[in-house]
């Protein structure tokens, strides 16, 4: 549900809006901590992106197993590990 809508600096013609997160039946998410925001007089939020490197040889994701599927996440999660970090050379 948008709570709030900003403009966005970083783009031309875009805005920026705030939602709270719900359940189906209307009651708040236990996730949300946006809801209780007013109640913390000393809160913080960022915002989060990630990308993928694609391997154009393979057509699948960077470091990702040809004829399979990589380990279930954990430690390649943001390269944790020498093993783990595909693409340095980038």
């Amino acid at each position: 549900q948008p709570v709030a809508i900003f403009v966005d600096p970083g783009r031309l013609d875009a805005f920026l809006v705030m939602c709270e997160v719900l359940n189906p039946d209307g009651s708040i998410h236990e996730s949300n901590g946006r809801a209780t925001i007013d109640d913390d007089g000393d809160f913080w939020f960022g915002f989060e992106q990630e990308y993928f490197l694609w391997d154009r040889d393979t057509n699948l994701p960077l470091g990702f197993p040809v004829g399979g599927y990589p380990s279930p996440q954990g430690p390649y999660y943001c390269s944790v590990g020498a093993k783990n970090a595909f693409g340095r050379e980038i």
